[in-house]
C-alpha cells in the first residue's frame, strides 16, 4: 500500500471536516474503505494462491472455495484480462450467472446477519409480490368479489428497479498474471464484501428513497414516496427476564404470531462495553455464566454506538441481483487515485424493507446495567429462619 497516498487521503479528509464539506468527507471516505477492501482481498488472494497453485486435486481446491470455472467464466476473465492488458476503452461484457450465484453465496456465509433476513437473489428481477398480513390471504365460504378483494389486500407489489447499487472493481494488474481462477477469487471476494457492506448500512439505516429501508425505520411498504423516519428508542436499563419478557411479547404483534426467540443487533463496541456486562455474571464459584435467554446477539458496524434493534430477522426482505442489463460490466475512470489497476463498474439492484412495522424495536442502551444474581426470599422461608434463630 502506497504511504504517501494515504498521507494524502489523510489530509484531504482533514481538510473537509475543516471546512464542514460533508459531501467531499463522505466520497472521500468511501474510496478510503473501498481501497482498504481492495487491498485486503488482494492479500487473501495471493495467500491462497501461494498455499494452492501447485495443487492439482480439485476437490481439495473445492473444499477451499476454489472450484473450477465454467466456460462462461473463462469467457467472461478474459475478456477482462485482455481489457485491462490492452487498456481498451468501449469495453462491456455481462457478469456470468454462475460468477453472480457465488458472489451472493458468499455473501450469506460470511456476513451472519444478512444470513439471518430472508434475503434472496433476484437474479434481476425488478419487482416482487410480498404478504402484508396472513390474517387476510386466506377465507371460508364461497368465491366471490369480497373474498377476492379481501385476498389482494393482503399482498402489495413492489417494484425497484431504480434501486441501483454501483460496484465499482478495480482489478490490480498483478491479479492477471495468477490466471483465471485466481482472477475469479478476487473478483467474486471483493464484490462480494463490497455489496455486503452497502446492504448491511442499508437494511439498517435506509430511508426507502432509492436504497432500502431500514429496520431503525418506520416503513410504508405499498408506498415509500418519502424517507422513512427514525423509530423512538425506548431506554432500558438491564437484559433480565421481565425486559426480555417485555420486548418479546411486543414482537407477537398483539398476540398474532409465536415468539420462541429473538435478535438483538449492536454496534462492536457497545456489545464488549455495555451487553457483555449485562449478559454474563460471575457466580458464587468464580465462574463467568451467560444469562439464559433466547437470543441472537449480532454485532453491526453500520449501527450507531447506544441503540440496540430487537426484532426477528426472518422478517425483514431484501433481494438483490445483477441481472441481464444491469449486470453489465463496464470500464471506468471513476479512481484516479489507485496504481496499475484497471476499474471497471457493475451495477447491482438491491432492494429491502421490514415487513411490518412491529418486527424490529429500537432501543437506549447508554445506561445498561452490569448482570447481577438475583436471590429471592419467600415470606415462609423468612419467618422459619427467624424461628430458627430465636
Amino acid at each position: 500500500m502506497n504511504l504517501d497516498k494515504i498521507t494524502a487521503m489523510n489530509k484531504e479528509l482533514s481538510e473537509c471536516i475543516k471546512n464542514g464539506d460533508t459531501e467531499t468527507f463522505v466520497n472521500k471516505l468511501n474510496e478510503k474503505l473501498e481501497e482498504n477492501v481492495l487491498y485486503a482481498t488482494q492479500n487473501e488472494v495471493n495467500k491462497l494462491y501461494e498455499a494452492y497453485k501447485d495443487e492439482t486435486d480439485d476437490r481439495i481446491l473445492a473444499s477451499n472455495g476454489i472450484r473450477p470455472l465454467a466456460s462462461e467464466e473463462k469467457t467472461f476473465y478474459d475478456s477482462l484480462i485482455q481489457n485491462t492488458k490492452n487498456e481498451l476503452t468501449n469495453f462491456e461484457v455481462t457478469l456470468p450467472k454462475v460468477t453472480e450465484n457465488k458472489i451472493f453465496e458468499d455473501i450469506e456465509r460470511d456476513h451472519p446477519l444478512l444470513s439471518a433476513i430472508d434475503f434472496v437473489n433476484s437474479k434481476g428481477l425488478t419487482e416482487w409480490i410480498l404478504n402484508k398480513d396472513l390474517n387476510y390471504a386466506y377465507k371460508w365460504g364461497d368465491l366471490n368479489d369480497t373474498v377476492t378483494q379481501e385476498a389482494s389486500a393482503a399482498f402489495t407489489k413492489v417494484e425497484f428497479s431504480q434501486f441501483k447499487l454501483s460496484c465499482w472493481i478495480p482489478v490490480p494488474k498483478t491479479m492477471l498474471d495468477l490466471g483465471m481462477i485466481w482472477l475469479d477469487q478476487f473478483v467474486t471476494r471483493y464484490l462480494s464484501e463490497i455489496i455486503a457492506r452497502a446492504l448491511e448500512h442499508a437494511i439498517i439505516n435506509g430511508t426507502g428513497q432509492k436504497q432500502p429501508v431500514g429496520m431503525i425505520k418506520t416503513v410504508d411498504i405499498s408506498n415509500q414516496t418519502t424517507p422513512a423516519v427514525d423509530k423512538e428508542a425506548t431506554k432500558i436499563t438491564s437484559l433480565d427476564t421481565t425486559t426480555f419478557g417485555a420486548i418479546a411479547a411486543k414482537l407477537t404483534d398483539n398476540g398474532k404470531r409465536n415468539v420462541s426467540s429473538f435478535a438483538m443487533i449492536v454496534n462492536p463496541l457497545d456489545y464488549w462495553e455495555l451487553v457483555y456486562p449485562a449478559l454474563f455474571y460471575t457466580n458464587e464459584n468464580g465462574q463467568v455464566v451467560k444469562s439464559n435467554l433466547p437470543i441472537t446477539i449480532y454485532q453491526s458496524l453500520e449501527l450507531a454506538r447506544g441503540k440496540a434493534i430487537f426484532g426477528l430477522p426472518e422478517r425483514y426482505f431484501a433481494t438483490a441481483g445483477f441481472g441481464a442489463t444491469s449486470g453489465k460490466i463496464e470500464y471506468s475512470d471513476h479512481y484516479k487515485f489507485l496504481e496499475d489497476v484497471r476499474t471497471f463498474k457493475a451495477r447491482c439492484v438491491a432492494w429491502g424493507t421490514p415487513k411490518d412495522n412491529t418486527s424490529f424495536y429500537v432501543y437506549d442502551i447508554t445506561e445498561l446495567e452490569p448482570a447481577a444474581i438475583t436471590v429471592k426470599t419467600s415470606a415462609k422461608t423468612a419467618v422459619a429462619s427467624q424461628k430458627a434463630v430465636k
